[in-house]
């Protein structure tokens, strides 16, 4: 069963997160307070560790601020589009 939800926890480290037409943006390597920290081009290294939670995080990372997450589901999570200025 699929349980949709609009917020990212650490349990979602690992997971692929997508824009709303699919593209990828990379992994999720960690989640922090109102921030999810996007690895774009993780090796498989870099997934295992985020799998088991090691925190040995690089500068490759970057942050999004967790109310761009439009959804989060048991494969993916998917960003919104940044707001127009």
């Amino acid at each position: 069963m699929t349980s949709d939800r609009s917020d990212a926890t650490e349990r979602d480290v690992g997971k692929p997160i997508v824009d709303a037409d699919e593209n990828s943006l990379g992994r999720v390597a960690g989640v922090t307070g109102n921030e999810i920290e996007v690895d774009p081009d993780p090796d498989l290294l870099d997934r295992v560790k985020a799998r088991f939670g090691w925190k040995d995080r690089d500068g490759d990372t970057y942050r999004i601020d967790a109310d761009r997450v439009k959804t989060v589901t048991d494969d993916e999570v998917v960003a919104r589009a940044p707001r127009p200025d």
